[in-house]
């Protein structure tokens, strides 16, 4: 049996530049590690809600929500 008793930590720095105007682009991947074991070990992202950005949960992958325009 294992106990949560490890942080996650991030596999390595992330900086991503956007685009404008594309909604559902992928603008990267956030990865992070865990040496627990089991559900223990499991990473799920999560991001607010207002967010103009999306992270999967499970894959880490990036997306923006909508169409960004800097000007506003």
């Amino acid at each position: 049996m294992d106990i949560n008793d490890r942080n996650s930590e991030w596999v390595s720095p992330f900086d991503f530049s956007v685009k404008e105007g594309s909604a559902g682009q992928i603008i990267g991947r956030i990865e992070a590690k865990d040496a627990d074991e089991l559900e223990n070990g499991e990473i799920r992202y999560e991001k607010p809600l207002e967010s103009p950005i999306s992270v999967d949960p499970v894959t880490g992958d990036v997306r923006t929500k909508v169409a960004l325009d800097y000007e506003k």
